[in-house]
């Protein structure tokens, strides 16, 4: 391949993500950071708050469903995030549900504060990833993480705690105005439920 090629070829991969740069999006704060190639179906309905971060080779399957990140969090390489499910309709092929949306069902996809979503990982339909989560590489989550939660696997499993439910509270005390803190009672709760349980 020639420098002309090369130069084509980069132009159409330009042109096929550029509707998904940050002013396409639904909402995005300051400081946010966004690696190409990557694909939304819906850029409209994705929302990225301050400093947040992409990596490349993320795709967004979503077309009612919202894709939230919050302040903070970052997502490795080949991230993806779908927030529909189809589902059969009696009387009609099933290529045909999912071609007209016959069933569909979308939820949301929220990501909270100061996650890390490590590379390969999959998110699925109504997920929501806790407060101070690291999600390993390669999981796939089916079901919410509990705040500061280290989940692996799959299915996907709570394995450990970032930190003990006492220095989180610590921790928390100059990032988070005290409205937004979380309660000591409910870390405590969440890391003698989780440990160990798959999601």
């Amino acid at each position: 391949m020639d420098f002309a090629q090369i130069k084509i070829a980069l132009g159409a991969i330009k042109r096929l993500f550029y509707d998904s740069r940050p002013q396409k999006l639904g909402g995005h704060g300051k400081n946010i950071y966004i690696e190409y190639p990557l694909m939304f179906h819906n850029p409209s309905n994705i929302f990225l708050e301050d400093n947040t971060s992409i990596k490349a080779f993320t795709t967004v399957l979503n077309t009612t469903g919202k894709f939230i990140m919050k302040r903070n969090s970052t997502a490795a390489q080949n991230l993806t995030v779908v927030t529909g499910n189809h589902h059969y309709v009696k009387g009609r092929f099933f290529n045909d549900s999912i071609k007209y949306r016959l069933a569909d069902i979308e939820k949301d996809v929220i990501v909270e504060e100061d996650a890390l979503i490590c590379a390969n990982v999959t998110l699925l339909s109504g997920v929501v990833i806790g407060r101070g989560c690291i999600i390993g590489a390669g999981t796939i989550v089916r079901k919410s993480t509990p705040p500061y939660s280290i989940v692996i696997g799959n299915p996907a499993r709570v394995i450990k705690f970032v930190l003990s439910p006492e220095d989180i509270v610590e921790h928390e005390l100059n990032l988070y105005p005290e409205t937004e803190r979380l309660p000591l009672n409910i870390l405590k709760k969440h890391q003698e439920t989780y440990i160990g349980k798959t999601l």
